[in-house]
């Protein structure tokens, strides 16, 4: 997994523009766009200043992309009536299916990347797909500092 993960992850990252039929994104607000289609931040935690945790960048990086979406209409942003120092971010129709729409495009590159693969192939990557969200999910919870901590203390 460590070796061919990041394979993956370079694939999908050296893609960085998309021209969508509703304009062009970068591959950061693409990022975006599926982190609010998807729910990934709890809506009541979720901030730029966490979108930026999320995706290990300053929140000045976020903040520059959110107001390119919030432009585009992809997004719209709206201050917590209670507290003024939050804002509320929302995913538009538009931001919506510009996201689905560059999904499509992955997808649709990964399938053609699986073109010669047998059955049984894909039958074992499914069933790999299964167990590595498994891993993933146990390895999101750990986090990688509790397990460096408990490391260093033994």
């Amino acid at each position: 997994m460590v070796n061919i993960l990041p394979a993956f992850g370079h694939w999908a990252s050296g893609i960085r523009d998309f021209q969508t039929p509703f304009g062009r994104l970068g591959s950061r607000q693409v990022a975006i766009l599926w982190l609010l289609r998807h729910n990934i931040i709890p809506p009541d935690r979720l901030s730029p200043t966490r979108i930026a945790e999320f995706h290990h960048v300053q929140p000045s990086v976020v903040t520059r992309a959110l107001a390119k979406l919030e432009e585009g209409g992809f997004v719209e942003r709206s201050l917590d009536e209670i507290d003024r120092r939050r804002t509320h971010l929302e995913l538009t129709d538009k931001g919506r299916q510009a996201s689905e729409y560059v999904e499509e495009l992955y997808i649709h590159e990964m399938l053609a990347g699986m073109q010669d693969l047998e059955d049984e192939q894909i039958a074992n990557l499914e069933r790999s797909m299964e167990a590595l969200s498994q891993v993933a999910a146990v390895l999101e919870e750990r986090g990688i500092e509790g397990r460096l901590d408990a490391d260093q203390s033994e």
